[in-house]
């Protein structure tokens, strides 16, 4: 099982990088936000400003199927959402909002995909080759994306 502190940990150093390459007004908060459950979760990202990467701690499934072998797959799921009253935003500002987002969702996908940051886990983690990218329209007052992806 990938540990709790090395995945959080992984998640900063990549937010790090990624905001070398971004201007000031679009700055990661580097501190990811993780949890267990959709309600701890909710009431940790209430409690935060600016853009927000987080999620759920990673999962993990086994085949078994070949006898003596055990291969685990780590299903994460990551948010990058930031709160937004989008009743005040022109459908410019909005496009603009979303590409700047899904921008960032394009960056953390391929530091995730590079395996740079993997092998920093003590399970020898790797990208496991398919990302799922989804729009979320409003969770809990925040706008942005999910991403979900396996760590093999």
């Amino acid at each position: 099982m990938i540990k709790i502190t090395e995945y959080k940990q992984m998640l900063a150093d990549m937010l790090a990088d990624i905001n070398l390459k971004q201007p000031a007004d679009r700055q990661v908060n580097i501190v990811p936000i993780l949890s267990a459950d959709e309600t701890s979760f909710s009431k940790k990202l209430a409690e935060t400003t600016g853009i927000i990467v987080g999620g759920q701690y990673p999962s993990v499934d086994v085949n078994n199927a070949e006898e003596n072998a055990v291969n685990p797959t780590h299903p994460c799921l990551l948010f990058i959402l930031e709160k937004r009253d989008l009743s005040t935003m022109t459908d410019a500002e909005l496009d603009l909002f979303y590409e700047q987002i899904g921008e960032l969702a394009d960056e953390l996908m391929l530091c995730i995909s590079c395996n740079e940051y993997a092998c920093s886990l003590s399970d020898s983690a790797r990208f496991g080759g398919n990302f799922h990218f989804e729009w979320e329209y409003n969770y809990s007052g925040f706008y942005g994306c999910s991403i979900s992806f396996n760590l093999i």
